[in-house]
């Protein structure tokens, strides 16, 4: 947790001084990505396993995607749906990290300015 408190606190405090530097923020970005989806995971999968309406969606999206398995289409059509259903789940991953990282950011500022970090 001491780790996730220094990145929280860097990132909060550094973020706009860090647009500065474009060449190095896709690598700290990169980083961070892997690391808040590494932690968001544990946390993400038991609420999503307990959330009723998303079980019944992705329960939708399974049937969805059976039908498109067994419906004839051509193989330039097959193409451009596999990389329209890619490049939505890429989108969609990188938003969910990105939500993640402000929820991080935003609930380290309000710890701190209740004085309940650690600095």
């Amino acid at each position: 947790m001491a780790e996730i408190n220094g990145y929280m606190r860097f990132m909060g405090d550094n973020l706009q001084e860090l647009e500065k530097f474009e060449y190095a923020l896709g690598d700290i970005k990169g980083s961070m990505k892997l690391a808040m989806e590494s932690i968001k995971s544990r946390t993400l999968n038991r609420l999503l396993e307990l959330d009723k309406e998303y079980q019944i969606r992705l329960q939708e999206q399974r049937l969805a995607y059976n039908v498109y398995e067994q419906t004839e289409f051509s193989e330039e059509q097959r193409e451009v749906i596999d990389m329209l259903i890619a490049r939505n789940e890429e989108a969609n991953f990188d938003k969910s990290v990105n939500e993640y990282m402000a929820g991080m950011i935003d609930a380290y500022s309000i710890l701190k300015l209740f004085g309940l970090t650690n600095e």
